[in-house]
Parts: C-alpha cells; sequence; structure tokens
C-alpha cells in the first residue's frame, strides 16, 4: 500500500503528514507556520517532499483551486492575496508522480464521505469555521464545484449591512466587525482583539453580548440559506471558530428554524475534529483515482 504525503495549507498554519489510503497516519502530524510569499510557499511544500521522497502528494488547500489544480486566489495570514499558486508544479519537480490539490472545504466533505460520518446520505455539506467561511458540497455522488471549480465560497455570502458572512462570524473577521460596531455606537475600539479575546469579553460586558447576538443570527441565516438551497441530509462543522466555541453551533441551530423552508438536516461537529483537512487530502485518492 503507497506512502501518500499529504498537506493542508491554511492562510495561517502549514501541516504535513505521511498515510495510507486506508486512512491510517504512519507518521506524526507535523505543523509550521505559512511563509507570507508566494514563492517561499512553494518552496517550503518542494522542501518537505523532497525530504519524504514519495510518489504521491495530496493537497488540501485555503483558496480558489482551479481544475489543473492551481491555487488562483490563496490568503495569507495578512489578508493579502497571492496568485497563481502552483503546488502541482512544485511537487512534480520534487519527484511526485501523481499530484492532486483541491480546496480545503472540497476535501474536507470528501474526507467526510469517506472516513467520517458522510457514507450514506444523498447530500452532504461540510462547513469551516476558521479565518475565514467555506463549504464543500457533496451531492448525489459527486463533488459540486461550479463552473471553475470555485463553488462553496459562502463565506462571501451578504450578511449585515455591507458585510459579508466571513466579516462578521469568521476568527479573522469577528474582532474588526465588533471594533466597526463599537466605534458605530461611538464607544472606544480594543486594539489587538482576537475572537478568542471578545467571547471571554461576552461574559462580563452587555454590550458584547448584544454584538454576539448579531453574530447568533447571521450564522443562523448563513446555514438556513445552504439548507434551503441544497436540502442536504448531514451538515458537519470544523475550523477553530466553532471547535472552540460549539456553543455557537447550538444558538445557530436554535435561531435558524424561522429561515427554514426544506427539513433540518442532522448538523454536528465533525468526529474528524482538527484531522479533517488532512482526512480531506487523503481523500482525494480515493474520489479521483
Amino acid at each position: 500500500m503507497h506512502k501518500i504525503l499529504l498537506f493542508d495549507i491554511g492562510s495561517t498554519n502549514l501541516r504535513y503528514a505521511l498515510a495510507r489510503t486506508s486512512g491510517e497516519f504512519i507518521s506524526k502530524i507535523f505543523s509550521e507556520k505559512t511563509p507570507l510569499k508566494k514563492k517561499d510557499i512553494e518552496e517550503k511544500v518542494r522542501e518537505i517532499a523532497e525530504n519524504f521522497n514519495v510518489k504521491i502528494a495530496c493537497v488540501s488547500t485555503t483558496g480558489l483551486v482551479d481544475e489543473k489544480g492551481i491555487v488562483k486566489k490563496f490568503d495569507n495570514a495578512k489578508g493579502k492575496v497571492l496568485k497563481n499558486v502552483n503546488f502541482v508544479n512544485v511537487l512534480k519537480k520534487s519527484g511526485c508522480e501523481k499530484v492532486f490539490v483541491e480546496n480545503d472545504c472540497n476535501a474536507a466533505v470528501l474526507g467526510e464521505i469517506f472516513f467520517g460520518e458522510g457514507a450514506g446520505y444523498k447530500c452532504v455539506i461540510h462547513i469551516t469555521f476558521g479565518s475565514g467561511i467555506g463549504a464543500g458540497i457533496f451531492a448525489h455522488g459527486k463533488l459540486l464545484k461550479g463552473e471553475h471549480g470555485f463553488a462553496g465560497e459562502i463565506g462571501h455570502l451578504p450578511m449585515y449591512e455591507n458585510f459579508v458572512w466571513e466579516e462578521v462570524c469568521s476568527g479573522r473577521g469577528i474582532p474588526s466587525f465588533v471594533n466597526y460596531l463599537l466605534e458605530k455606537e461611538n464607544k472606544k475600539q480594543i486594539p489587538y482583539l482576537s475572537a478568542e479575546k471578545f467571547f471571554e469579553l461576552v461574559k462580563r460586558r452587555k454590550i458584547f453580548a448584544k454584538y454576539l447576538e448579531i453574530i447568533h443570527e447571521c450564522n443562523a441565516k448563513g446555514f438556513a440559506a445552504l439548507i434551503n438551497t441544497f436540502n442536504p441530509g448531514l451538515i458537519t462543522i470544523s475550523g477553530s471558530v466553532m471547535l472552540k466555541n460549539p456553543f455557537l453551533l447550538k444558538e445557530a441551530k436554535k435561531r435558524m428554524k424561522k429561515y427554514l423552508y426544506v427539513p433540518m438536516p442532522k448538523i454536528k461537529i465533525t468526529k474528524l475534529r482538527d484531522k479533517i483537512s488532512l482526512y480531506g487530502a487523503l481523500a482525494l485518492v480515493k474520489y479521483k483515482c
């Protein structure tokens, strides 16, 4: 059984490991900070692949991935968009004979299908709440990718005033959104605010509890829009924002019912937890071969 090099490349962190198609990990999961520049990201991936000396590599990555596996747009940790990041070319030059590259949310829903709880459903959606918000949609045996391969960018659904969903409810969006609301009410903004710090402040100050209610409502609307559009049987969730704050899902479930026209699906945190992107990378071999 072939050894497969798996990559989970996000805006902030780059993780990698060796695994077999059975789902068995045969190395520890390594983690490094994702470089900020395109050439440095590609060089880091090349260096890792050469050190492992494998024939098959699978990449789950943030960003818009086209049908050739090129990342047309990749948001780095500072929010800068890097264009045309080419992991396929880099990995083939480093000795890999087969290379599969997919958007992280698309890969994650495949991970749920092949290694998680997605088997037996006609339609499964996986949503990631991390630096941004995105979804992978699997329906009737196929990954739904759209005309250009970019489907599932649900984080850009219009949500509150001129803000889109991920600008209100993601790890990167929450701090700037909260500071916007503070400024709107002529309150002092909070420098170096993080999503984690915001959730701590909610417990102590009523004004932040009011802002949290807006976040709950936007999450409910976002879930309802997906459910009414695709009528899934199962939605699974991952990403640091939801994994660390599971009450967000509970509150969204309570509020989304008033927006639903189709039946409520089963909605739960994925049992694959923070490994789902790596399992998703591994699932690419099963899905594409």
